[in-house]
């Protein structure tokens, strides 16, 4: 992952002590899909095949797998659970999470999306969760994406049929998601917003939620929108440098065992104040490169890029993190 430098005016922030987290071996399963986010006392880790929960000192409170943290919070998966996300909003002090299962293969690959809010703050005192079908006429979801504000939560994902690939936004309103209630679940599609289209972490927002997909990046733009039950709305694709897409990177001894991601956002989509922020992986000069962009929502236009490179090394799944500390 790249990290972008906290500038000055952040010198105060104190980053916190390492620890090991899950690894291949108690997972069971390559690629992990790493994800984790932090909370007022925990952190908490969900990745392919494991669900574990740590205190603010990097000590293991909990593990199980993955299929097991859903079927605890009563949804079984069909044929297991993958591609979790994870995040805590701490203005209403809840955990949301969500996961692909791997539907009726047989069926043509029709599958499920899982989605789960944590009770209170604490990880541990449980998880209610829904399960909900993505698609029919064997089309399979792929690559959920979480998103969510004060009013609904949302799902992103790529649906693959034997002959094309469109984009789907699911959504359910929270207090619903809490109450087990699936009555007022939306759905959305869309072949125009680009691949992944990632619905936004906008914690202070109510009503319709923002996304951002990578939408064109080798022809120089991405594309914004928002999300509000059944209704999608999208905006004029916005300009913004033009990048080929990221290669393998190179390894001691010209291998090429490892993978880069393609030109999806490979951070979150976060918002704060006016501004969508987000990062992607890109091409520069034959190596991987980290792109961070700040996107302006009165003006539909990116108001700041940036490029983490280096001409003999590879920076690959960058992240990105904002809070309302930041100035640009």
């Amino acid at each position: 992952m790249f990290l972008l430098g906290l500038p000055t005016a952040h010198a105060g922030v104190v980053i916190g002590a390492n620890f090991t987290g899950s690894n291949e071996g108690q997972s069971g399963f390559y690629p992990p899909d790493t994800m984790g986010a932090a909370g007022p006392n925990s952190y908490v880790e969900l990745l392919n095949g494991i669900y574990a929960v740590y205190n603010k000192s990097g000590a293991l409170t909990s593990r199980t797998s993955l299929d097991n943290f859903w079927v605890s919070a009563g949804v079984t998966p069909v044929n297991g659970a993958f591609d979790p996300r994870i995040s805590y909003d701490p203005n209403s002090g809840h955990w949301f999470a969500s996961s692909l299962d791997f539907g009726s293969l047989s069926a043509g690959g029709n599958n499920n999306v899982l989605l789960a809010e944590s009770v209170d703050s604490d990880p541990t005192h449980g998880w209610p969760a829904v399960q909900i079908h993505a698609a029919s006429g064997g089309a399979f979801a792929d690559y959920d994406m979480l998103g969510l504000n004060g009013t609904q939560v949302v799902v992103g994902m790529n649906m693959f049929n034997s002959s094309s690939m469109t984009t789907q936004f699911l959504s359910i309103p929270t207090a619903d998601l809490l109450a087990l209630d699936t009555s007022h679940v939306g759905f959305v599609s869309s072949s125009s917003t680009g691949f992944s289209a990632h619905p936004a972490y906008d914690f202070s927002g109510t009503g319709a939620l923002l996304f951002l997909s990578d939408y064109d990046t080798p022809g120089g733009q991405i594309r914004g929108g928002t999300v509000n039950g059944s209704t999608l709305t999208l905006s004029t694709p916005a300009a913004a440098t033009a990048y080929g897409e990221i290669g393998a990177p190179a390894e001691p001894g010209g291998n090429t065992l490892t993978t880069n991601i393609d030109d999806r956002f490979s951070g979150e989509v976060y918002r704060e104040g006016n501004f969508l922020y987000t990062a992607q992986n890109v091409d520069s000069g034959g190596r991987g490169a980290g792109r961070w962009i700040i996107y302006d929502l009165t003006l539909g236009t990116v108001a700041h890029e940036g490029l983490i490179s280096d001409p003999n090394h590879d920076y690959t799944y960058g992240s990105i993190a904002v809070d309302a500390r930041e100035k640009r």
